[in-house]
């Protein structure tokens, strides 16, 4: 929305959101096999029921990423699906000239096909962005670290917590619900319990759980709102 409101070409800013897309998903995988280096023992802290639910969420990471990328890479992909909106929209007559659409759109798919190029084409930048990714979600993996160590934990012992957080981050995606809520918290309980008591692991969840999540996406959308209303000030007052 910020890309568009400072007149960035909306082919370009799709071509931007589905390579971090694909590059944010990979980084949720990459995660998962960074945690088991930390702490191989982390297949051993769920019972078959959670791992139900991180396999699955493995599942939809893996279809999710090759998805994102035969969109990124096949323009015509993303052509059809344009078109399957747009005539599902003139059929239930929200949407008028959908021909003149059509015809803006195949100008619109050869920006974005060569957004797509430039941006491939920079792979130092490309992997730098990975990165990014990576370390934003261990960002947020290690919120559950740095609580265990904040109420007494010990360094060394709150080592497993980050490899079985990561494995809940990756369950997460096992259901369409935003921050994966239900899963996430049986996920957490069930694997904080196999180094924690059950008490402990409860008052680990609900601290971490509300700083990761919740006041996170309240702080964001205050940060949204905060930016577009200095950055859309800015824009209407040079107009």
């Amino acid at each position: 929305f910020f890309m568009i409101l400072a007149g960035v070409p909306g082919s370009v800013v799709t071509a931007v959101i589905l390579l971090n897309l694909v590059l944010y998903t990979l980084a949720i995988i990459a995660s998962g096999l960074v945690a088991f280096c930390i702490w191989p023992e982390v297949i051993f802290a769920f019972d078959p029921f959670s791992y139900c639910f991180i396999l699955l969420g493995c599942g939809v990471l893996i279809g999710l990423a090759f998805g994102f990328y035969m969109i990124l890479k096949n323009r015509r992909v993303l052509e059809k699906i344009t078109n399957a909106i747009l005539g599902f929209l003139t059929r239930i007559h929200i949407m008028r000239n959908s021909e003149k659409r059509k015809e803006r759109l195949k100008e619109y798919m050869d920006e974005y096909e060569i957004a797509v190029h430039m941006m491939t084409g920079h792979r130092k930048y490309v992997i730098r962005a990975f990165f990014y990714n990576l370390f934003q979600r261990f960002s947020q993996i290690l919120v559950t670290f740095f609580v265990y160590l904040a109420v007494g934990g010990k360094i060394w012992e709150g080592i497993p917590l980050i490899s079985i957080q990561t494995f809940v981050s990756i369950g997460s995606y096992s259901v369409p619900i935003p921050g994966g809520m239900g899963v996430v918290d049986y996920l957490m309980l069930n694997g904080f319990q196999s180094v924690l008591s059950k008490a402990e692991a409860v008052q680990l969840e609900l601290i971490s759980r509300g700083i990761s999540f919740y006041i996170c996406a309240v702080l964001s959308g205050i940060a949204v709102v905060i930016g577009y209303y200095i950055y859309a000030k800015d824009i209407y007052a040079k107009h």
